[in-house]
This record gives C-alpha cells, sequence and structure tokens, in this order.
C-alpha cells in the first residue's frame, strides 16, 4: 500500500513550454494602470512643487525683514525677595467651638523670619506665640475651616496679632504644614 511520491511528483509537476504562460498573454491593463499611475504622481507633484517653492520663498521673504522678529529682551524688574530663615513650631491639636466638643484641628505652622538675627528672638518668644495660635484657633468653628479662603485668613489674623510682640517684618510669612480638622 504504499505510494511513492517521487515517481508521483515527476510526472505531475513537469510542464511543457507550450503550458507556461507567456508574456504577451499578460493582460495590457495592468501595464496601462502603472502608466496612469506614474502621470498621476507627476501631474500632483508638478501641481504642488510651485506652491512649495511660493510658500518658501514667502517665509524667507518676511522673516528676512524682521516679521518674525520678537522684540529685543528687556530687564523686567522683579519684586523677589529670598526666603528667610523658617523656624517650625510644635505640632497643635486644638478642640474648635463646637457645643458637641467632638471636633478639633490639627496644625502645624512656620513662620519664615525677615532677617537671620531676628531668630534668637522669635524662637525666645515661641511660648507667646504658641499662646496666641491656640487663642486664635480655640474661638474657631467648624463651619469656618470649611470656608474656601479660611487658610489665608487664619494666616493674615495671626500675623497681624503677631505684631504686637515682634515689630513688623520680623515674622514675614506665616507657612502651615499640616492641616487637619475632623
Amino acid at each position: 500500500m504504499g505510494v511513492d511520491f517521487m515517481e508521483m511528483g515527476k510526472n505531475d509537476l513537469t510542464y511543457s513550454k507550450q503550458e507556461l504562460p507567456s508574456e504577451n498573454s499578460i493582460p495590457q491593463t495592468s501595464k496601462k494602470r502603472s502608466k496612469k499611475k506614474v502621470f498621476i504622481f507627476l501631474g500632483i507633484f508638478i501641481l504642488i512643487a510651485p506652491i512649495m517653492i511660493l510658500v518658501g520663498e514667502f517665509l524667507g521673504f518676511i522673516s528676512a525683514f524682521g516679521f518674525f522678529k520678537g522684540g529685543e529682551a528687556k530687564d523686567i524688574p522683579r519684586n523677589v525677595q529670598e526666603v528667610g530663615p523658617i523656624i517650625k513650631m510644635q505640632p497643635l491639636t486644638v478642640n474648635l467651638k463646637e457645643e458637641s466638643g467632638r471636633n478639633y484641628l490639627r496644625i502645624t505652622v512656620a513662620l519664615e523670619i525677615g532677617n537671620k538675627k531676628f531668630v534668637d528672638e522669635v524662637q525666645s518668644k515661641m511660648t507667646q506665640l504658641t499662646d496666641l495660635l491656640i487663642t486664635i484657633l480655640c474661638e474657631k468653628r467648624l463651619d469656618d475651616l470649611k470656608q474656601p479662603n479660611f487658610k489665608e485668613e487664619l494666616k493674615k489674623e495671626f500675623l497681624e496679632k503677631v505684631t504686637t510682640h515682634f515689630p513688623e517684618g520680623q515674622i514675614r510669612q506665616v507657612l502651615f504644614e499640616e492641616f487637619i480638622y475632623q
């Protein structure tokens, strides 16, 4: 029952020259199509090339005459202050002014000092500053804390009251490192 593939292949795969397709039997439509594609491509190129040249010349012309030039850079005076020394206060947890007494605020404040020479003076009065901050915070309600600009108002209020203990400018800025309420 064995099949001899070698014998079968010799007879089936041989063709005579008459059976192979000739070059003349290839349809003429494919040659015409390739010529059409070449002409279409050349036509598009001939149309687009002059447009691109004109655009390039136009851009070169307007850039040569300074239409795209920005003005010369001007020195703009800036009011940039260097950051002064920062003193971090101890974290505080304060009960808010609520009838239930269940709400509190946990806050950590840092103070930017106006000049290095004032650092020792501010640190020596840290107890008074902490007391002042606790006094301000104990008067706040939970609804106050939920206001959109409450933090900025609190910074401003604290800074205004601090100036009673220090000359203006010694404490430049009040910063919050932690601000959690419940």
